[in-house]
């Protein structure tokens, strides 16, 4: 019925709306026409505008799977975060094995710490002044920019280790990986 009104209204240049509504007995509508397929635009037809609903359906449904699928994937991204970034979240300090990285070359320094949080800061704010003790990281950083480097905890240790040997026990692992080390 919708789809002859529109043939109609195309044929006559007026658009005639037929609603049957609760609040409008059936009746006719004449508005000034506004483009060409004004109407078929607006309104569709029935089969148009089941597809549309079946269609806002399906949408919802894939909504309500990505919320979830994306929850899930939050909530363990802050699993691992906390995780592994444990040594931010907390007043103690924690001792261990710091890992700056070169993401450019995967280039790899390993710096023994007894509070990671703290150092980790200390050896930014040392590069970023160009004052770390190590020439040729330092020189990179100052080339490539901070945006290519990782400094992360690599080994979080209790208080009865040696950082001394585990930063020699790591190095060795390291390199025998043939992973280039400072």
């Amino acid at each position: 019925m919708i789809r002859d009104n529109v043939d109609l209204c195309n044929q006559t240049g007026n658009r005639t709306i037929w609603t049957n509504s609760a609040n409008y007995p059936a009746m006719v509508q004449k508005i000034q026409p506004v483009s060409a397929d004004f109407a078929e635009v607006m309104l569709g037809n029935v089969t148009t505008l089941d597809n549309h609903l079946m269609h806002v359906t399906q949408i919802g449904k894939q909504m309500r799977r990505w919320f979830a699928h994306m929850t899930f994937i939050c909530y363990h991204a802050c699993m691992l975060v906390n995780e592994r970034y444990s040594h931010l979240f907390t007043n103690q300090k924690v001792r261990g094995l710091i890992r700056i990285k070169n993401l450019q070359n995967n280039r790899i320094l390993l710096v023994g710490s007894e509070d990671i949080a703290a150092d980790i800061q200390r050896i930014r704010f040392s590069l970023d002044l160009g004052t770390y003790e190590n020439d040729v990281l330092q020189q990179e950083y100052e080339t490539i920019g901070l945006e290519l480097f990782s400094i992360d905890a690599y080994l979080q240790a209790s208080e009865d280790e040696d950082l001394q040997t585990l930063l020699a026990e790591h190095t060795k692992h390291l390199l025998a990986q043939s992973l280039l080390m400072y």
